[in-house]
């Protein structure tokens, strides 16, 4: 019976010693910072695509979750596709399914602090009739790496519906500026197009008018 005992309590003492240890290991596995995460998964790359749901990496699965992105259905014909951008930003274009329609998100893995989520980057468009907004969902966006420049065309499932897209051109340490809108009568013409606003280079004056 003594025997019994102290085997029962060196396996009581085990437990108690080997528990707080794994539940440290797990904390250590889930402060990494999506920087770092991002970098473990492109192995070098400074752009690839992913179409395995095995291979997303956890954080972006949650931060997708909680933006209501349903992207499981879509990722092998749609795959998500991971970009370096200029010198800092770590980017994910993802597409989400909402309803029978659907849009890319970026999220971004450039920040380095553990524990912190994929940000969900929103971009500028235009609005009619009031001006423009800021979107997370800008469409289906097309990352032209040498150049740069971003785009993102929004359309309908009608034939009726305008459609429209934006053009975004990258500003290293700044992010994405917007540079031209264009439109099209209908959605399913989508190479007419007409641009209805446009950048141009901004002067500032030297010194400010003086008061009256």
């Amino acid at each position: 019976m003594r025997n019994v005992t102290s085997i029962l309590y060196s396996l009581l003492v085990g437990l108690l010693l080997f528990t707080p240890t794994a539940r440290v290991l797990g904390d250590d596995h889930s402060e990494i910072s999506p920087r770092r995460e991002w970098q473990n998964l492109a192995k070098g790359r400074t752009e690839f695509e992913v179409s395995d749901l095995a291979l997303v990496p956890s954080s972006l699965a949650d931060a997708a979750e909680q933006s209501g992105c349903r992207y499981k259905d879509d990722v092998k014909e749609i795959p998500i596709r991971f970009v370096s951008v200029g010198d800092f930003f770590r980017l994910a274009i993802i597409f989400c399914r909402f309803n029978v329609t659907g849009s890319h998100q970026i999220y971004d893995f450039s920040s380095r602090a553990s524990k912190q989520k994929p940000r969900v980057i929103e971009l500028p468009v235009i609005t009619r009739p009031e001006g423009f907004r800021s979107t997370s969902t800008p469409g289906m966006i097309t990352w032209k790496n040498e150049s740069g420049i971003l785009e993102a065309k929004s359309t309908s499932d009608l034939c009726s519906d305008p459609g429209g897209r934006h053009t975004y051109r990258f500003l290293n340490h700044t992010g994405f500026v917007l540079t031209r809108v264009e439109v099209t009568r209908t959605s399913c013409d989508p190479d007419e197009w007409t641009t209805i606003w446009q950048s141009s280079h901004w002067s500032f004056p030297l010194h400010a008018p003086n008061a009256q």
